[in-house]
């Protein structure tokens, strides 16, 4: 979906303060991802009519089933999932393989910045995770900070990903 360069400006602004507000705090306020959600669709009736709205509505929606799994598990966080979805209002549902793929590459490499980030001891509880689901012995991780442990901010992977997504395609 193309957009008017001032309408991305605002979404890319919308996008960082969702993406910094996880990666401070790693929470992510109800209303920035209503904000997000609500200008998404907005931007589609207006920028490319009602049938793209519906298409960014569907869009969050499978996002949301996709999601919900993770997120039952405690493997994701509920601010994770909703900042996942209201990004998605912003492309719709032909950009959402694309979204999905750029994202986990993204969410990969944050991965990889988290597990650095964190302590020693945490670095081997991962590598020994690590080796257990190789071995299809899947182990219980938390997914929360603290004790060292610095978790990987999912929604800023969504958010940069959308951010890449509005500007390149």
């Amino acid at each position: 979906m193309s957009y008017p360069v001032f309408t991305l400006v605002f979404a890319t602004g919308l996008l960082s303060l969702v993406a910094g507000w996880d990666i401070a705090r790693r929470r992510i306020p109800n209303w920035a991802n209503a904000a997000l959600g609500a200008t998404g669709l907005g931007a589609q009736v207006l920028f490319h009519g009602w049938r793209a709205a519906l298409g960014g509505l569907g869009a969050a929606i499978l996002c949301l089933v996709i999601l919900w799994k993770p997120w039952t598990k405690g493997k994701l966080g509920g601010g994770d999932v909703k900042a996942t979805l209201c990004a998605a209002t912003w492309l719709g549902l032909s950009a959402l393989p694309r979204f999905f793929v750029m994202g986990a590459v993204i969410v990969g490499v944050l991965a990889l910045v988290s597990y650095f980030a964190s302590s020693r001891t945490v670095r081997q509880e991962v590598r020994q995770n690590l080796k257990l689901v190789a071995l299809r012995a899947m182990p219980e991780a938390p997914i929360r900070s603290g004790n060292g442990r610095v978790s990987v901010p999912f929604g800023a992977g969504a958010a940069a990903s959308a951010i890449l997504m509005l500007w390149w395609t």
